[in-house]
């Protein structure tokens, strides 16, 4: 008995070690041929924001500001200058203009083109406490193409298109005519395109790390996230937080940066906004950004006026060599009298496009995919039994992923399960009401061990 016992071991110990499912993953990478452009000359930028002076009239942060821009200029090659709004304190008022706005942006108007978006300040004439919700005075001085508040425009090296958007469409002046025109223009820039690289810019940001300006973040989500998603937004920039931010959103890079105001350059708290993450970075001061296009993405260099810098770097490649990734896959497994099981897959890329799930060679779903979302296939359907599935993602660079996943439909209901949920212990404590087949492997085991040691008796 002991050498039968001996001999059932090995099959014992492979039986436990052998998961319930077995899904098989398969790659399959279909690469085309991507026209590589010619040789990238890099070129730089200047972003800037919110260089309004301070109510009591102390101008020394826009000043100091546009000192640094002025040095940069002169010292770098520059190509042109972004303004993400919030120009004056007051910008209803022409003499906001004469006396801050216009002495500042002599010296450099000249010198490369700059290109604005409104911001919240730029909208009224908060100092005598009217509501006036026009930006006159503030097209008399700001000089946009076509003298236009929304508009867009293509690097000396056509490599990225710049979209400039008036977010307080949706705050200061909630004119919906206004607002449907500028959404229609927008997909309608972004449908004729064909840049490889795409930023936009406007005042109030998607994301951010002040906590006071949270507010706001949800609503610019809810109206462009989605759209800026599906037509390959690479770079948002932003102001009006008045502190830096860098963070990554669904492959979109977010920065708030180039803060000139005086009025309050605001302290970020130990805990920032909700959605965070713990790439994030941020931080305070008065500074200009100087932005990097090179082949590979764009490096940035913080410049503030105490002389102190901070450099990152940002990915968004010309021309992409890398397929989409594979991130995972959840739930193989369903059972046929159990409705609400679904297989899903998650993929990376920064440059997803379109998806379609085949099953047993057939298309059954497709649309367009996001990197770090899940796809979603509905089991419920499906009869028991092995079924083969095969998901396809392309991204907008020409390179498709193909994954062939085995899905086991079992007969029957699923096992009931119990939980008992301890919130003050943050445990969570789950039985299953069946005979699990590890259990009869022990139950067997024991069973086998008490005839060894009785016959030895």
């Amino acid at each position: 008995m002991k050498n039968k016992l001996v001999l059932l071991l090995p099959i014992f110990l492979l039986l436990i070690q052998t998961p319930n499912s077995v899904v098989a993953i398969d790659y399959d990478l279909e690469i085309a041929t991507v026209h590589k452009i010619s040789a990238f000359t890099p070129y730089k930028f200047i972003k800037i924001t919110d260089t309004q002076e301070s109510s009591t009239g102390d101008n020394s942060g826009p000043e100091a500001v546009y000192a640094l821009v002025q040095t940069t200029i002169q010292e770098q090659d520059i190509d042109f200058i972004l303004h993400s709004g919030d120009h004056v304190e007051f910008g209803s008022e022409q003499d906001d203009y004469d006396t801050y706005y216009w002495p500042l942006m002599t010296s450099i108007n000249n010198s490369v083109p700059i290109y604005s978006a409104v911001g919240n300040h730029d909208y009224k004439a908060y100092d005598i406490g009217n509501d006036e919700k026009d930006l006159n005075t503030w097209r008399a001085n700001v000089n946009n193409p076509g003298n236009e508040i929304y508009y867009s425009f293509n690097s000396a090296q056509n490599d990225t298109h710049f979209i400039i958007l008036n977010s307080e469409y949706y705050f200061e002046d909630q004119n919906t005519s206004r607002q449907d025109a500028q959404m229609d223009w927008l997909i309608s820039d972004l449908t004729s395109t064909t840049t490889e690289r795409i930023v936009a810019m406007f005042h109030r940001g998607m994301y951010g790390s002040h906590p006071g300006y949270a507010w706001a973040h949800p609503t610019i989500r809810d109206v462009w996230e989605e759209i800026f998603i599906e037509y390959g937004v690479d770079m948002v920039l932003v102001g009006h937080d008045h502190c830096f931010y860098h963070g990554n959103r669904y492959g979109i890079d977010h920065i708030t940066s180039g803060v000139g105001a005086t009025t309050i350059v605001r302290p970020i708290p130990e805990h920032p906004v909700l959605d965070w993450q713990d790439e994030d970075e941020y931080g305070e001061g008065n500074h200009i950004s100087i932005f990097e296009a090179t082949e590979a993405g764009f490096n940035v260099e913080l410049v503030y006026v105490d002389g102190t810098t901070y450099n990152f770097s940002m990915i968004i490649p010309i021309v992409d060599e890398i397929a989409p990734r594979l991130l995972a896959i959840d739930n193989p497994v369903a059972y046929q009298e159990t409705d609400g099981y679904n297989i899903s897959w998650k993929f990376d890329d920064d440059h997803h496009d379109n998806y379609t799930i085949y099953l047993e060679s057939s298309p059954v779903q497709s649309g367009t995919w996001v990197s770090g979302r899940s796809i979603i296939y509905p089991l419920d359907d499906l009869l028991a039994g092995t079924h083969e599935f095969t998901v396809r993602v392309d991204d907008t660079k020409g390179y498709s992923t193909l994954v062939n996943t085995t899905v086991e439909m079992q007969p029957g209901a699923a096992p009931t399960t119990t939980s008992d949920l301890s919130t003050s212990q943050g445990t969570t404590t789950t039985s299953v009401n069946s005979t699990s087949g590890f259990q009869i492997l022990l139950i067997f085991f024991s069973i086998s061990c008490t005839i060894v040691i009785r016959k030895k008796r």
